[in-house]
């Protein structure tokens, strides 16, 4: 699905401002269908932080919409700036009633996801949970800002709280930006079935009318399977997109739904790729940086499309096995996607986006590799190793040169980014006999673009010889001769 417009984002704030429904009135009376006790097929668990400055708060908007029915239960907790939390029903009328007040929360800290997860799930079970998310996203490294906490929630914080609460079956980015991020379906991989989000900037205007429908399909089809579900949400989208058509931001639509039992398969085919990218650097980082500007960008650059780097990547590469494993990568996308949609703004938008910041305008972000920061795809992967590489985080030392004659001299070019200290070395002289030299060892610093010169230990032996030198990066490998202190190469 395509959808061609031409706008900006500033519109989007707008939309919001005025588009806000009338006339809709805040119910502190009981529904019949609250706190029933009975286990419906759905509960709807919206995660509404409206804590942040600028802040559009969407519950009246959500509530025009949504409804609780014989099926379906759906709950918010609300959290705006300067005020305090609240836990609403949205009844069958599309009343928002007020449950509880929780006071001053941090909707940043795991800990406040943790605790309503427990009791939407506790109070309004259902056979099946869709949980969906309001506020700022960041892709990989998190969402849902609180301003007056400073704080957010980052994928690592998210997948905890979900796993202490036993996961949901559908997750819904209703509005936070380029949530559509591979690193962060993969995160989420074994807490829900489907991951619905945006590969570029986004909004609640793509959600704003299309609440109610989602919850006709869950009360009239409360069967319905969740990939079916997925991928019917996307459709909808993309139909009421036009209504946006005329608005600055109408062409930047990205949306797609993910199948997260398919994950793995596409971060294994990913990872593949990134060994050989890393193996071959000398020849594949000029590859790389031939086709990055062609490839598909999203959040000013930070981002790019998984399948569209390698559909690139393809036109400038000759080794088969490389191909092979690059379309690989783009089966195992198409795979994983149950369906996207896009304006004309990006074209080439194909669901999922990957971290690879442009290397003219900015640094690699360190947290994205960091332990600390917990991203299960850098633990898995060497896609982060790879951009360190390329975005000259490491030093990459090659053998740049061979040459014989008393004993064996080595030259070593770092080709990286970044300076090296103590760099490993080792010259191998593999000969029927050595009394001496065949193994050397030893370690060098090499600015970034620079050249050293190494030399083996002094040589005695004779025969025909294989000659190896190495680094933590590259290995060499020629065919000479050992006449006593003297080596000749063929």
């Amino acid at each position: 699905m395509t959808k061609g417009w031409n706008k900006s984002l500033i519109s989007l704030m707008l939309a919001f401002l005025f588009l806000m429904p009338a006339g809709l009135t805040v119910s502190g009376g009981m529904d019949e269908n609250c706190n029933s006790g009975i286990a419906k097929k759905w509960t709807w668990i919206f995660y509404d932080d409206a804590d942040f400055t600028p802040g559009f708060d969407p519950l009246y908007p959500f509530a025009s919409q949504a409804y609780s029915s014989e099926n379906l239960n759906v709950v918010v907790l609300q959290d705006t700036y300067g005020d305090s939390a609240k836990i609403w029903y949205i009844d069958r009328h599309h009343n928002p009633v007020f449950r509880e007040g929780w006071g001053e929360v941090n909707m940043g800290d795991y800990h406040t996801l943790k605790n309503f997860v427990e009791y939407a799930k506790n109070n309004y079970p259902a056979e099946r949970y869709l949980l969906s998310f309001y506020d700022h996203g960041m892709g990989w490294r998190g969402a849902c800002i609180d301003d007056t906490d400073n704080d957010h929630l980052t994928m690592d914080e998210i997948q905890k709280a979900l796993t202490e609460t036993g996961g949901v079956d559908v997750i819904c980015f209703t509005a936070p930006c380029v949530m559509g991020a591979l690193e962060s379906v993969y995160e989420l991989r074994n807490l829900t079935k489907v991951y619905i989000g945006s590969e570029e900037l986004s909004g609640y205007a793509w959600w704003w009318y299309v609440i109610g429908d989602i919850c006709d399909i869950l009360n009239q089809e409360p069967d319905i399977d969740e990939i079916e579900l997925g991928g019917d949400i996307i459709e909808l989208i993309y139909k009421d997109s036009d209504r946006w058509s005329d608005y600055d931001f109408g062409d930047q639509l990205t949306m797609s739904a993910i199948r997260t039992d398919r994950i793995e398969e596409l971060a294994d085919a990913i990872d593949t790729v990134a060994q050989h990218l890393i193996d071959n650097f000398e020849v594949s980082s000029d590859k790389v940086e031939s086709i990055y500007y062609k490839v598909q960008k999203f959040e000013w650059e930070h981002l790019i499309d998984v399948y569209n780097f390698a559909e690139n990547y393809l036109s400038v590469e000759t080794n088969q096995t490389i191909c092979q494993e690059m379309e690989n990568v783009m089966e195992c996308l198409q795979n994983a996607v149950i369906a996207e949609c896009h304006g004309s703004a990006h074209p080439d938008a194909h669901g999922l986006t990957i971290y690879f910041p442009n290397p003219h305008k900015y640094g690699y972000e360190t947290s994205y590799s960091s332990p600390g920061y917990g991203l299960d795809f850098s633990r898995d992967t060497h896609w982060d190793e790879f951009l360190e590489y390329y975005l000259g985080m490491k030093p990459y030392v090659i053998v740049y040169g061979i040459s014989g004659g008393l004993g064996v001299n080595a030259y070593l070019k770092n080709i990286g980014g970044r300076y090296g200290s103590d760099i490993s070395w080792e010259i191998i002289i593999d000969a029927p006999l050595m009394l001496s030299g065949r193994i050397s060892r030893g370690s060098v610093s090499i600015g970034a673009g620079e050249v050293v010169q190494i030399e083996s230990d002094t040589v005695m032996g004779i025969g025909p010889a294989t000659i190896s030198v190495i680094t933590d990066n590259d290995k060499k490998t020629m065919q000479g001769f050992v006449v006593g202190p003297f080596v000749l190469l063929g």
